[in-house]
């Protein structure tokens, strides 16, 4: 039994680091973000590929904003933070290929500073 149970962490403790290695987070200024990143006429690049992954704004340690990208335009899940670091904004969107442009797929949801 203890060792199943040992062969199943370790299992886990691998599957955690393959797949932290799949998602690619990058840091940016509040300047560079915004650049029109929900337009088809910039897509945004790192290293000269577009990016995939999450776009991360902070300030020292706090985060500000996330942003889920996908070839390099904005889709997915995307988050905005009061200086308190209580949640603003949550909200998903959808790059759609036929408009050139990122659209919103849903409700967005808004706090105020307090978390109402």
């Amino acid at each position: 039994m203890a060792r199943r149970v040992v062969r199943r962490g370790a299992l886990c403790v691998a599957l955690a680091l393959v797949l932290s290695g799949c998602a690619s987070e990058h840091e940016v200024s509040e300047t560079e973000l915004a650049r029109p990143l929900f337009s088809g006429d910039d897509v945004y690049q790192v290293e000269g590929e577009p990016f995939s992954g999450t776009l991360v704004v902070r300030e020292g340690e706090k985060v500000k904003a996330r942003l889920e990208m996908s070839d390099g335009h904005v889709d997915g899940r995307i988050e905005s933070f009061h200086a308190n670091g209580e949640r603003r904004i949550v909200k998903t969107v959808r790059w759609d290929e036929e408009k050139q442009r990122s659209l919103q797929a849903g409700t967005a949801e808004e706090w105020n500073a307090e978390g109402v």
